[in-house]
This record gives C-alpha cells, sequence and structure tokens, in this order.
C-alpha cells in the first residue's frame, strides 16, 4: 500500500511515494511508513497512543526490574567514557529518558560526579527511591547551556515528533567537548518477514502506540551531521543502533569490545542485592546466576545466589506453578497483574539457566527435567505475550538443542545398544533422577 506524500521524521525530506506496513496491536493498527531516501519509518496515521505509565504499573515495573532491563547493555553503553576517564568527581552526567534508573545509578556507582536522571513517566521516580539518585521531571528540569560532560538518551528519540529540535537542544546542554550518547531501534533491522514472525524482538524494535520513528544508520549518522556534531561513531547492535557523538575530533570511541567489563558489572549487580527491595534482589541475584553459570562456576557464592532465587519462588522449580497449570484453563489471563498473580516473570530464564547449572554439576538426569520445565515455561510465556519475554524466548533453542544432547548421552551411558523407545527413555530418566534430585 501506498501515499501520495509525507514529511519523514528522521531525514525530513518530502517523500512522494512509501510502502507501509501495517502492524496490529491489541485493536489498534499502526502504519509505519518507509522513507525511500534515507530507509527509516515513520509512524503514521495511528488512532492510539499510549504513555508508559500505561505499561508501567506494579506488575509491569516487577517485570522490568526481574527480567526487562537489559543492564547488561547499559553497562557496555558507559564502558567507552569510562576508558576516557569521563568517571571522575568532576564530570557530569545527565541522562534523558532514564527509566527506573539502573544506568543513572550504575553511572553514580562508577564515579560520575554529578549525576542527574530525567523520566516524566512515574517509574522514574520510584526507580530514584529505590536506587538513590536523583531523578526530576523534564517539565520541573530546567537544563542549562554547556552544563553537561556526558548527555545519554537511550530508546529516547524514537518517541519524539521533532527529532532535530531534539538534537539541537541535547547538544546545546553538552560542554565543548562533552560527548553524547544515544541508543535507538534499527529501522534496517525491519521488514515484512520479521514483522510476519511476529517476533519478540521486531515487536520490540516496532513498539506500535510508542514509537514515532525508526532510523537508519545513514538518517541518523545524517541528522547528527546537521546539528552539528564533528565526531560520529556509530555500531549497529542486532536491532537496535548506537551512537557516539562529539566535537571533541581527539576521542576513540572503543565501542567493537564484544565482552562487557563484567568485574564492574558483576560489582554493580552485587551492590543492587543489598537493596531492601525484593524485585531488585531478585533481578540482580538471577543476572548474577546467569554470568556464573555461563563462567562454569560451581563454588559455594553459585549455590548460595540460586539458594536465594529458590526461596523467593517458595518451592523447587519443578514444583513450581504446577498446580495453575494443573488447572488449565480455569483462569484468564489478559493482562501483565493476571500472570503475575499466576507465575513469575523470570520462571523460563532462571529454569533455563538451572538446567544449566546442573549440567555444569554433571547431573544430566536434572538438567533433562529442568530443560523439559523450561521449554514448557517458555512456551506459556510466549503464548501470552513475546514482547514481554524476549530473553525466554531467544533461549528455546538453545533449550532444545541441549535436551536432545543430554538424552542422547543418558541413552547412551544408561541404555547402551538396546533400543528402546524414545519417548519412553526420557520420561523414564527425567522421572527418576528429577525424584532423586528432589529428595536430595
Amino acid at each position: 500500500m501506498a501515499i501520495d506524500s509525507f514529511e519523514c521524521r528522521c531525514c525530513l525530506s518530502k517523500v512522494e511515494k512509501g510502502l507501509i506496513y501495517k502492524v496490529k496491536s491489541g485493536n489498534s493498527v499502526f502504519n509505519y511508513l518507509g522513507c525511500s531516501i534515507c530507509g527509516s519509518f515513520t509512524v503514521i496515521n495511528s488512532n492510539e497512543n499510549f504513555g508508559y505509565d500505561d505499561l508501567m504499573n506494579a506488575a509491569g515495573i516487577e517485570h522490568y526490574i526481574e527480567i526487562g532491563a537489559g543492564i547488561d547493555f547499559m553497562v557496555e553503553l558507559l564502558n567507552p567514557l569510562i576508558e576516557l576517564g569521563f568517571n571522575a568527581e568532576s564530570r557530569s552526567y545527565l541522562e534523558l529518558g532514564c527509566g527506573f534508573g539502573f544506568l543513572t545509578s550504575y553511572a553514580s556507582f562508577m564515579g560520575f560526579g554529578k549525576v542527574i536522571g530525567v523520566e516524566d513517566a512515574n517509574y522514574g521516580k520510584i526507580g530514584s527511591e529505590v536506587l538513590g539518585f536523583e531523578c526530576q521531571k523534564l517539565s520541573d528540569f530546567e537544563l542549562q547551556i554547556g552544563e553537561f560532560d556526558v548527555v545519554l538518551a537511550s530508546e529516547v528519540i524514537e518517541h519524539v515528533n521533532d527529532t532535530k529540535d531534539f538534537l539541537e537542544n541535547v547538544k546545546d546542554r553538552l560542554m565543548g567537548d562533552g560527548i553524547f550518547v544515544l541508543t535507538t531501534p534499527n529501522a534496517e533491522f525491519i521488514n515484512q518477514a520479521n514483522i510476519d514472525l511476529n517476533d519478540s524482538l521486531t515487536l520490540a524494535a516496532l513498539s506500535p502506540g510508542f514509537h514515532t520513528c525508526l532510523f537508519s544508520p545513514q538518517a541518523l549518522r545524517e541528522m547528527l551531521v546537521r546539528v552539528g556534531f564533528k565526531n560520529i561513531e556509530i555500531v549497529i547492535r542486532h536491532e537496535r543502533l548506537v551512537a557516539y557523538a562529539s566535537n571533541n575530533l581527539s576521542y576513540k570511541f572503543n565501542l567493537r569490545q564484544s565482552v562487557t567489563d563484567k568485574e564492574s558489572y558483576l560489582n554493580y549487580l552485587t551492590h543492587l542485592t543489598k537493596s531492601g527491595h525484593t524485585s531488585v534482589q531478585v533481578g540482580s541475584n538471577l543476572r548474577i546466576f546467569k554470568e556464573l553459570v555461563n563462567r562454569g562456576e560451581l563454588d559455594f557464592k553459585i549455590n548460595e545466589i540460586y539458594d536465594n532465587l529458590l526461596k523467593n519462588l517458595g518451592s523447587s522449580l519443578l514444583e513450581f506453578g504446577k498446580e495453575e497449570v494443573r488447572l488449565g484453563g480455569g483462569f484468564k489471563i489478559d493482562t501483565l497483574e493476571d500472570y503475575r498473580r499466576r507465575f513469575r516473570f523470570h520462571e523460563g530464564v532462571l529454569t533455563f539457566y538451572a538446567s544449566q547449572y546442573e549440567r555444569n554439576l554433571g547431573r544430566p538426569g536434572m538438567q533433562i527435567a529442568l530443560l523439559e520445565k523450561a521449554i514448557s515455561v517458555i512456551d506459556r510465556e510466549a503464548s501470552y505475550a513475546p514482547e514481554f519475554f524476549q530473553e525466554s524466548s531467544s533461549l528455546r533453542a538453545v533449550a532444545l538443542e541441549r535436551l536432545d544432547e543430554a538424552l542422547s548421552f543418558m541413552n547412551q551411558r544408561y541404555l547402551g545398544p538396546v533400543q528402546v523407545a524414545p519417548a519412553l527413555s526420557i520420561r523414564w530418566l527425567s522421572n527418576i533422577f528429577g525424584r532423586r534430585r528432589q529428595k536430595s
């Protein structure tokens, strides 16, 4: 479908014709109009728009804290600045659209002197109280010309109508050699195949009802040049663009490192475990557990963290949620609040990584039982709302592969050359080793 003309929000060109991708969300249809000049998307004729206060109720905030916030990615954004020595008492940091404030509080944790977050949605105020940083609403915040060494706006520009005015205002607030850091969804990631697939990453990039535009790398670079930045580095991170911009030509931004400074990340998470907020404790413990499992750690620390996560559930992973599943259609889930009453948001991710912990411990029977449970939970989460369970959805293929590996190992070890129906051997081995683990 094409229309006669429109103004692209990303390159400001008057475009005569464009392809429309129609995306349905709930009862609404949102139209994403592709720019034939810069390859970006402008959202037009949307018949409904939402605010984050509509989404960030108590259940939404709990979901974000426990699994939604990509704290590891956030930490990576500051690493190039830390390498340049910007995390000093004399340096100032402003985050626009700071959300709950994990990155803002991390900036303070890492040594920035003056740290301020700006967030109009209510969960910014809640996060500032929980994490302990200064947060103001944009309407109450007076930005001074040339006041900040660093201004960061992660996943913000795609929400504004006048992108050029937004960037000009940001640049005016930077000191002469200051650095602007920006992330935004990558328009090149969007195509009809991905939209039809309805996968979680595409839904998150589109965010129907929230986003007004999606930049292509070309359009973002040209817009940053247009507002006066001279040193620009843009990296594509799958569905996301990450940009660093400054007028200081001597800055070299080390963006292509594939490994985060894990120790700083883990130190920050450990700091968060001391929070008095239950969801913050759960979310930080879960993230530490994942990192230690991926490292193959088997010491007391990982066992203690795992025990803390299980205590929060109130039961073993194999038993958790059994009664709710047994009830089948006896309850209806329409909202995140409904889901939270029945299950836990981090169940799928935790169950998968618990299976890998059992693998590291050399207990394939328990690994199989947990993998089967993880796949079942991930399917349940995806059937409810894939956009809220992106991480667990991404683990499903790995879980199936690991399950196949574990079953092959168990068949060879315990059944040898005897030909047994695969389904029978799976259930027999899982039950025996699952019961043994539960009793231990």
